[in-house]
């Protein structure tokens, strides 16, 4: 049975995500027992870069520098605007 990475989103949700190109970072702390880590995320065919934060648990969230998320998210919305797979833009309509 496929489960998701978190018990907060269903697995259909997961599947949609993943059929839709949808790309994930996940920033993980070594020795969080609350969140798992998503690494299955790209078992399935997903695409997700997984930032570990070593000697950390759940908290505290986020990284002293944004910037390997920031390359993430630049390096995701290039592709997409070039057509280069992933999601299309959002529109505000």
């Amino acid at each position: 049975m496929l489960r998701s990475s978190s018990s907060f989103l269903p697995p259909c949700v997961v599947l949609a995500v993943i059929i839709a190109g949808i790309a994930l970072v996940h920033v993980v702390g070594d020795d969080d027992d609350v969140v798992p880590p998503a690494e299955r995320y790209a078992k399935l065919g997903g695409t997700i870069d997984v930032i570990h934060k070593p000697g950390c648990g759940h908290h505290p969230h986020g990284l002293d520098d944004p910037a390997p998320v920031v390359a993430f998210l630049v390096r995701h919305a290039s592709g997409a605007a070039a057509g280069g797979g992933g999601p299309a833009p959002l529109r505000a309509d």
